[in-house]
């Protein structure tokens, strides 16, 4: 029965694919239905792939996609082909197109499996889930972590602006201590070279304010009257009625219960932190107001357990000082009490050295004075030479104290004359050897004379080397140069000049000429040349002459 369909088919020039024969139409058309169908569907899977990747141009390996596209081309092509060899058979065209699929199929193999670690390692959705979980929570807790550093940060903030306020603190703390130091420091110096005790109050008071940065300062004794008054002595600063405007006192009352007061009490400092609330202060609230201040610092002055005073220091700025301010301003105001008590202990001493030194004066007066007494023919020696003296001495620049000393030697350098007898002294004509060298002595009994009264200056030795010169010839020593004392070369001029100048028992007077000629000629031999050059230069320049 199959075989006229069969014939009419192959009589009509159809040649079923594959030369099978046993194929039916219905089998026949199946056949290329499902290979028509099979190409359509694998021509539009490529299209499908291009829109996918010119969509997704943020997908890996865009070139995979165009591969697989190829390759689905190259399989539907084939099926194609196939469809069309069954009415017109070409079977180079068919395995041409199945050599090209199989090449492209080969290449899509190939880099599928080269690519796969890639592809595997590509997470899948559980892991995308999972991978955005643990994202989440890493989210959370760096959002957590984030509100603790934000909390951290806050704490940190707050701890660096109290520490900055702390260092603020110090660091003003630090300037103040600081200044109180160059404070003390200036003041002390004041106090070493202080010569008048009002005078150095006044000076403390003007380097508190200045030095130190305060407006107002001022010392006050500790009178002992009834009232127990405190006697403003000093004060610095704008506000310097205020003391005389607000008296105060240092007794157990109203007026001594202020700083000032409880400071001479209790010998220790005192302080008002706020003048507009302390009730301490309620007396001198209204002044203080108006002045301004805030802050009250009262010093008692104290030195060997004696309260002299006190010291009381202001300012404008509240509880404006500190512990460690507080002691050292308390040193300085003892360091003020002992400069005050070390000028008055020095006052006394210098009146009585002036009046023990008027005394030894008018001592030495009285024997220079006596010494003439004895000898009528030489009244008046003494003290010319001492005129003599002196007047070299300031012509040589000495200080006033060495002119003051050579000039007492020499009131009394022939004191030593006093063992000596008047018959000698007096005798008109020349003095026998033995009586020359007993008054060659005279020198010798001054020295032992005066040699253990303590003069300021060395007047027993001057009065002992008077009759000394240069060369050794002098007596009573002998001594050369140096050995002399500088006073004695001096005096050694003057008496060879007086005595020359004036008229002797033994003698007539020779002149001034002559004196003057007889220290140049032997200046630098018996006499020190500097002290006969300021003697020439005094008579022959300066037009000096011997006192009457």
């Amino acid at each position: 029965m199959l075989a006229p369909e069969i014939h009419g088919t192959m009589t009509s020039g159809f040649m079923p694919h594959g030369y099978c024969f046993l194929w039916t139409p219905s089998l026949l058309w199946t056949y290329v239905a499902s290979d028509t169908l099979i190409a359509a569907s694998y021509y539009s899977i490529p299209f499908t792939l291009w829109y996918f990747v010119r969509k997704r141009k943020d997908l890996p390996l865009r070139w995979v996609f165009s591969l697989f596209g190829a390759f689905v081309l190259a399989c539907g092509s084939t099926h194609l082909l196939a469809v069309f060899n069954i009415w017109q058979a070409d079977y180079w065209a068919d395995a041409s197109m199945k050599a090209l699929t199989a090449v492209i199929s080969a290449i899509s193999a190939v880099v599928l499996w080269r690519i796969m670690p890639y592809a595997l390692s590509i997470p899948t959705r559980t892991d995308l889930e999972q991978m955005n979980q643990k994202l989440r929570k890493e989210v959370a807790r760096r959002i957590e972590v984030e509100n603790e550093l934000v909390l951290a940060n806050r704490l940190l903030e707050e701890r660096v602006s109290e520490r900055t306020l702390e260092l603020v603190r110090s660091n003003h703390d630090l300037k103040r201590v600081n200044r109180a130091l160059e404070t003390i420091s200036v003041c002390n110096e004041t106090l070493i070279h202080a010569t008048d005790e009002t005078q150095l109050l006044r000076d403390m008071c003007q380097i508190i304010i200045q030095n130190a940065g305060y407006q107002f300062a001022w010392v006050g004794y500790k009178a002992l009257d009834e009232a127990k008054s405190i006697r403003p002595m000093a004060h610095a600063g704008n506000e310097s009625l205020y003391v005389e405007r607000d008296p105060v006192s240092w007794g157990d009352d109203e007026r001594g219960r202020g700083p000032s007061g409880m400071a001479i009490r209790t010998q220790r400092p005192a302080v008002i932190k706020n003048t507009l609330t302390d009730p301490a202060y309620a007396l001198w609230r209204i002044h203080a107001q108006q002045l301004g201040y805030l802050s009250v610092l009262a010093l008692p002055l104290v030195s060997f357990h004696q309260v002299l005073g006190v010291m009381t220091i202001y300012s404008r700025q509240e509880d404006d000082f500190s512990e460690t301010e507080i002691d050292l301003l308390d040193q300085l105001s003892k360091d003020l009490a002992f400069g005050i008590v070390s000028l008055r202990t020095r006052l006394l001493q210098e009146q009585s050295s002036e009046r023990l030194l008027e005394s030894l004066e008018g001592t030495i007066s009285a024997m220079s004075a006596t010494m003439e007494m004895r000898d009528r023919y030489t009244s008046g020696h003494q003290q010319r030479v001492a005129g003599i003296s002196r007047t070299i001495a300031e012509e040589m620049g000495l200080t006033a104290d060495e002119i003051h000393g050579i000039y007492l030697a020499a009131q009394i350098h022939d004191i030593g004359k006093i063992h000596i007898p008047a018959e000698i002294l007096t005798k008109p004509g020349r003095l026998s050897e033995l009586e020359y060298s007993l008054v060659k002595t005279h020198p010798q009994i001054g020295f032992d004379i005066l040699k253990n009264i303590k003069f300021p200056w060395p007047i027993a030795r001057m009065i002992h080397q008077h009759h000394e010169r240069l060369d050794g010839s002098g007596y009573p020593l002998g001594l050369k140069n140096q050995e002399i004392c500088f006073g004695a070369k001096i005096i050694a001029v003057a008496d060879v000049l007086e005595a020359m100048y004036s008229h002797r028992p033994y003698r007539p007077a020779l002149g001034l000429d002559a004196a003057l000629e007889e220290i140049r000629q032997y200046s630098g031999i018996r006499y020190e040349p500097a002290v006969v050059e300021a003697c020439l230069r005094l008579f022959r320049e300066r037009g000096y002459n011997i006192p009457t």
